[in-house]
């Protein structure tokens, strides 16, 4: 039988063609050569007057497989937009030495003179597990060439402590036990400690894997045996012998929140060690081989830490002159922003009048508000945060309420230099919106509140749910498949689209999966008791707007209507749109446009 991994080599390396990625031999030295995958169209030593154009990204594998099996999924995702380079290691894939030194040092200086031969002056590097440890070595050798990283399900260094307290949790008395199996039920076992759901493979995979007489699989994986037994051994160091580098480079730490290995405590002790240097991210549902198991979510995130790291000025996300950035609100919290590509304090940004978008309870900041973010970027200097738990923002505190999502936003505006601003918020982020602007009146001048209430009492929730026919927020808005998102689009519309199912599953597992347990608890926390709800004393100088869907069967028009009249006793001025329903910014998104434009020029009229 032919085994898998022989089919499907040539099909790979087919498609990084169709990317633009070729394999090249680099000779270190006399005697060592390190294998590269690299842009085809790359400046070797004999074309080095040739400059890049794009960010080099350098992506290093960890001890299971060679470079480009480890990274495929993101090189296939990345290499249209970043030089992307991936080396073999020594004695993994086609790389070797016939030199005796087996230390992660030697590895690092090998990668980086093989980078410098192939013209690259400067690199993110993109690590994970024993290629972490060489990405660190690399940062702390050549910070010339190591301008920033990403590092995944890694450690600093391999110190004895870590490595007891990592055995023990999988279960092996040693690495090589672990990472050198010599049975198929072995490759099995490290397989499944190393995912969260190890998935289901067919009997014929099983079979070719079997397949006496091929031992590709075995061969990729477990090669250069010796030597690599030999790897492991020199990879332990004392406790005593470890001492914390000094890092010069921005540092990201892109973590699967259910990793054994290294798990979610060595996540947050390496943070520690960094002393604030460093920004985790958490991939839900994901274990040690985060990339591989989940790259939708992966290639998400360590997009958006490429972007806000290479603020180059051509960047997709640049185009409207807004930048991705991560703003670090305390250790363990982070929120995602969409930011003014500018820096507001130098630059003639700072004299637009600042405005932030507040996303709902379905999407991230740049899916709910995009259309408007074209429409406006123009004119005002525009901010879209992810709130907690979405997209690129997360925290590991257990606070669910509103109000600490405002504080959160309040804090990372005023990190990004805003002073005063005006709030749009729709349904969930309006919620958010009005505790913002009763917490921080300094900061929030005016506000425009789409399809939301001030607050989500007992009674609201009761009618609002009965008239959509579902028992709980949750079982609407955190969906187990993808025909819930489905729903989703049919209730917050007036006239839903015919969307085939491919695009609702792609959003579903970009927009869904993650943070399931702590979206539910968000819903929990939003509920106010009807006897416990108080209307806030707004300022008469904060002017409010109220922006509404008359189709919305979530907040209906009365809703609106009341929020106008009694709650607000005449301080907000209500402004309607036909044929549109609760998500009114997607649906009809040029009419939205044009009232929000008008509302917003009354705003700031100076």
């Amino acid at each position: 039988m032919v085994n898998v991994l022989t089919m499907y080599m040539p099909l790979l390396r087919g498609l990084l063609k169709l990317v633009g990625v070729r394999p090249q031999a680099v000779e270190i030295e006399p005697g060592t050569v390190l294998r590269f995958w690299i842009p085809s169209d790359d400046q070797t030593t004999s074309n080095a007057n040739k400059k890049p154009n794009k960010p080099a990204v350098v992506f290093v594998h960890g001890f299971e497989l060679d470079g480009i099996l480890t990274w495929q999924f993101q090189v296939l995702a990345l290499a249209r937009e970043y030089a992307v380079y991936v080396p073999d290691l020594l004695f993994f894939g086609e790389s070797f030495t016939d030199r005796t030194e087996r230390k992660v040092v030697f590895q690092a200086e090998c990668v980086a003179k093989g980078l410098k031969k192939l013209g690259v002056e400067k690199c993110t590097l993109v690590g994970m597990s024993y290629g972490g440890m060489v990405c660190f070595k690399m940062a702390e050798m050549y910070p010339d060439l190591v301008e920033s990283m990403v590092v995944s399900c890694t450690a600093m260094v391999m110190t004895e402590s870590i490595s007891r307290a990592s055995l023990k949790r999988i279960g092996f008395s040693s690495w090589p036990e672990y990472l050198m199996p010599d049975t198929v039920m072995g490759v099995k076992e490290l397989l499944r400690n190393a995912t969260y759901k190890l998935p289901w493979l067919p009997d014929f995979v099983h079979r070719s894997i079997l397949e006496a007489s091929n031992l590709f699989y075995l061969h990729v994986m477990f090669g250069n045996r010796k030597e690599r037994l030999e790897l492991l051994d020199e990879l332990v160091v004392s406790d005593k012998d470890f001492t914390v580098p000094h890092f010069t480079q921005k540092i990201h730490l892109l973590w699967g929140r259910d990793d054994i290995i290294f798990n979610l405590e060595e996540a947050r002790n390496l943070k520690d060690q960094l002393e604030g240097k460093a920004t985790l991210h958490l991939i839900e549902n994901a274990g040690h081989l985060a990339q591989s198991e989940r790259p939708f979510a992966y290639n998400k995130h360590l997009k958006n830490i490429l972007a806000s790291l290479h603020d180059d000025g051509k960047r997709k996300q640049q185009l409207v002159g807004v930048r991705s950035q991560a703003v670090e609100i305390e250790p363990g919290t982070v929120v995602h922003f969409w930011a003014p590509a500018e820096n507001p304090s130098k630059t003639r940004i700072g004299r637009k009048p600042a405005v932030v978008f507040l996303h709902g309870f379905g999407f991230n900041g740049i899916s709910t508000w995009h259309f408007q973010m074209l429409a406006l970027a123009k004119d005002y200097a525009i901010y879209v945060p992810d709130f907690l738990f979405f997209g690129g923002s997360a925290t590991d505190r257990t606070e669910r309420s509103p109000a600490f999502q405002a504080e959160c936003m309040a804090k990372g505006l005023k990190k990004l230099g805003v002073e005063r601003c005006t709030l749009v918020g729709l349904s969930y982020g309006g919620m958010v919106g009005f505790r913002m602007a009763e917490m921080y009146p300094e900061l929030v001048d005016s506000m425009v509140v789409t399809c939301s209430v001030m607050a989500l009492t007992e009674s609201i929730t009761r009618s609002a749910l009965e008239r959509i026919g579902f028992s709980s927020w949750a079982e609407l808005f955190v969906p187990e498949t993808f025909k819930g998102v489905k729903t989703i689009a049919e209730i917050c519309t007036f006239k839903s689209l015919a969307l085939p199912d491919f695009l609702y599953r792609d959003i579903f597992q970009d927009m869904f999966i993650n943070y399931k347990k702590e979206r539910v608890e968000l819903l929990e926390a939003l509920i106010v008791k009807d006897k416990d709800f108080y209307i806030p004393n707004f300022p008469q100088a904060q002017r409010i707007h109220l922006l509404w869907g008359e189709e919305d069967v979530i907040f209906t028009w009365e809703i609106a209507c009341n929020l106008k009249e009694k709650l607000l006793e005449g301080k907000a001025t209500l402004h309607s749109l036909e044929k549109a329903g609760h998500a009114v910014q997607l649906e009809r998104p040029c009419a939205y446009n044009r009232q929000l434009k008008k509302i917003l020029a009354s705003l700031h009229a100076n």
